[in-house]
């Protein structure tokens, strides 16, 4: 994973909706484009709606640094035990985070028998249930990922939006 592009903005006090302030999210969604972006990655920690608006801006994904590191370790994890590990550190991680979500994560949604919006709140509870009975096995419901990154996929730009 290489940075093809860096956007360093130096504030006093960060913007809280999205971190960065107007003009530095407008050259940044250019810098994306221009580059082809796959990913912003942020040299700090976001809040749930600072991810969505800067994702919602800069119209790619948007990881903060404990992300990427997660996202490392789950790269690099070889057993199942590994695996089974940093995907319930990234679930918990981004728990919080997914609050205001919003009709994405409705359980009133659905109509014709789909039961609902509780896909994620489904794949949340198997992790766990998994985690605390030691049970290592899958089901076809659990290959799906909410993200999936590859080292050789990913170009990315990154920020220091503390200076």
């Amino acid at each position: 994973m290489d940075a093809v592009a860096e956007v360093v903005q130096k504030r006093a006090t960060p913007e809280a909706a999205t971190l960065l302030g107007e003009g530095k999210v407008a050259e940044a969604r250019l810098v994306c484009q221009n580059v082809n972006a796959a990913a912003a990655i942020f040299d700090g920690e976001l809040t749930g709606s600072q991810i969505r608006n800067l994702s919602a801006a800069l119209q790619v994904e948007v990881l903060d640094r404990t992300m990427l590191i997660l996202e490392i370790f789950r790269a690099r994890a070889t057993t199942n035990e590994g695996k089974l590990q940093t995907e319930l550190a990234t679930l918990r991680y981004q728990l919080p985070r997914l609050q205001g979500l919003g009709e994405a994560l409705s359980r009133q949604g659905g109509g014709g028998g789909g039961g609902g919006g509780n896909g994620g709140n489904g794949r949340l509870r198997r992790v766990f249930r998994r985690a605390r009975t030691g049970h290592q096995g899958r089901t076809d419901g659990d290959h799906q990922r909410l993200h999936v990154l590859t080292p050789s996929s990913i170009r990315s730009i990154s920020g220091n939006p503390g200076g």
